[in-house]
């Protein structure tokens, strides 16, 4: 009953790793979308969600159907840097074609825990606990 309770109920830490591996793992797909299918795409970032949607052949934006990670209502997910600067509230993370990124910092909370997802130009994405400095 323990085990079930846990699993059912994670703490606050244990929910900010979850979510922040399942964000990773969706930029990760976004990145490799770019690279692998020749257009760019974009991660958005919503109060209940993170998406990704590509620059489809007439230059429009079209979301991609499968690349969505729906963030229970205590989580929260933010990009707060880009470039290496904050990021502004309505920003979008780009990925390009070209195997070059742009820096990167995801604020990711549940409850009192934070993780952070980090980017860097090679295209490396990784969690911490703590943002680099």
């Amino acid at each position: 009953l323990a085990f079930v309770t846990l699993n059912l109920f994670p703490d606050d830490q244990t929910q900010a790793k979850r979510e922040a591996e399942r964000i990773a793992a969706l930029l990760e797909q976004a990145r490799d979308d770019a690279w692998f299918g020749g257009r760019p795409t974009l991660a958005t970032f919503a109060a209940t969600n993170v998406s990704v949607a590509r620059v489809n052949r007439k230059r429009e934006l079209e979301a991609i159907v499968d690349r969505t990670v729906a963030l229970p209502a205590s989580v929260k997910a933010s990009l707060v840097s880009l470039a290496n600067a904050p990021a502004p509230a309505d920003a979008t993370l780009p990925f390009v074609p070209d195997g070059l990124g742009v820096p990167f910092r995801v604020q990711v909370d549940a409850g009192t825990a934070r993780r952070y997802i980090e980017g860097d130009a090679a295209g490396a994405i990784r969690i911490l606990e703590r943002p680099a400095t």
